[in-house]
């Protein structure tokens, strides 16, 4: 594996729908669990193997999360209305 991957690095496998209404997209996490490099990898091949739909890709998302020390405390309450 390349120096600059760390092995313990977890990645997700994303489903990307293009849908021709507005030319919006729908993305999915696959199985809603992150994954090695290796095993992301070999679901992408699978996946882009048995999918015959032109308007779904998979791609690779780095699963990367942050610790926070302190929760983020609000002080001042919003008090103007919302514009919807």
């Amino acid at each position: 594996m390349s120096d600059n991957i760390d092995e313990s690095a977890k990645f997700f496998v994303v489903k990307r729908t293009a849908w021709n209404f507005k030319n919006s997209y729908d993305y999915d996490i696959v199985k809603s669990m992150a994954y090695s490099l290796t095993k992301a990898i070999k679901i992408i091949l699978a996946s882009e193997q048995l999918n015959d739909n032109e308007d779904v890709t998979y791609h690779l998302q780095p699963a990367k999360f942050e610790v926070v020390e302190k929760p983020l405390v609000l002080e001042n309450e919003v008090t103007e209305e919302m514009p919807f």
